[in-house]
């Protein structure tokens, strides 16, 4: 029954920008956030198309009639890009590293935020 349950892949593949990293240590997972993130914006995106197509057909025909659906169009798109682009690229841009000595937390879409949730290294002894 392998067929029922699909064998889960992690990416063991280093970061473009991994001079970040202090000297000896390594990437050792990279995550993204959960794709159940995307079900609502999804949902958005679904209602708006929908939403759209049957303003777009209850506009009558008429001089006015392009004019409207070309407003009812550009709507559309700035509501989906707002409700569903905007998440997607933030869950797309946003990755859990854990290296050898740390996981950070690096998100954003346009700029290059990083933060350390543990810059201790790991320790596998007592704690004195």
């Amino acid at each position: 029954m392998s067929w029922a349950f699909p064998r889960l892949t992690c990416q063991h593949v280093a970061m473009a920008d991994d001079t970040e990293l202090a000297e000896g240590e390594h990437t050792v997972l990279l995550l993204h956030p959960h794709w159940k993130i995307l079900l609502r914006p999804t949902l958005i995106l679904l209602l708006v198309a929908a939403a759209a197509a049957v303003v777009l057909l209850m506009i009558p025909p008429g001089s006015y009639a392009t004019p409207g659906r070309i407003a009812v169009g550009v709507l559309a798109v700035v509501v989906a890009v707002t409700w569903f682009g905007v998440p997607f690229l933030r869950w797309q841009t946003t990755t859990y590293e854990l290296t050898t000595r740390r996981l950070r937390l690096r998100e954003g879409i346009l700029s290059a935020a990083a933060s350390s949730w543990s810059n201790r290294p790991a320790s596998t002894g007592s704690s004195s």
